[in-house]
């Protein structure tokens, strides 16, 4: 199938789906759709794949922690274990931007207007709540000072 009519097609459910929000949802020509509610600091993507056969749903929900970074993934992976939390999405972090992005894909084969609205609202009740998890993590963590030695080492000297 032309990505064109994949588009088109994934539009009329956005559109329907959209419709009932109150917003304005849609893909781009290019297979993208950026989401940015009023009462929201979150943003949301939606964006086909290059070969048009799975549909991403993503947002950035936090940075990865500079200090504490071991206890920091240990965390976000307990957190990601199963789905249970994250609403069967997936945490992962974007190399780039040291983002950490929680995810949902699947397949476009088995899309339908019902089940897309219901990854939506899932996905768009996660991503606030995986936020907030975070940042309570963060914000609790205990903040790592330079590692000093009690004792510098005596130089043995020779005479």
């Amino acid at each position: 199938m032309k990505t064109s009519t994949i588009i088109a097609t994934i539009n009329g459910m956005l559109g329907e789906i959209g419709s009932a929000l109150g917003l304005n949802l849609g893909l781009r020509s290019d297979g993208l759709c950026v989401v940015k509610q009023d009462q929201s600091d979150f943003e949301y993507i939606i964006e086909l794949s290059h070969s048009g056969e799975l549909l991403y749903i993503y947002s950035p929900v936090g940075d990865l922690p500079v200090e504490n970074k071991s206890d920091a993934l240990e965390y976000l992976l307990k957190l990601n274990l199963y789905g249970i939390e994250t609403n069967q999405c997936s945490l992962g972090l974007d190399a780039k931007t040291n983002k950490l992005v929680l995810s949902y894909s699947i397949p476009v084969e088995i899309l339908n207007t019902s089940l897309l609205s219901n990854i939506l609202y899932n996905f768009f009740s996660a991503v606030p709540k995986i936020s907030k998890k975070i940042e309570s993590f963060v914000q609790s963590a205990p903040q790592q000072s330079p590692t000093q030695p009690d004792k510098l080492p005596q130089l043995l000297t020779m005479v």
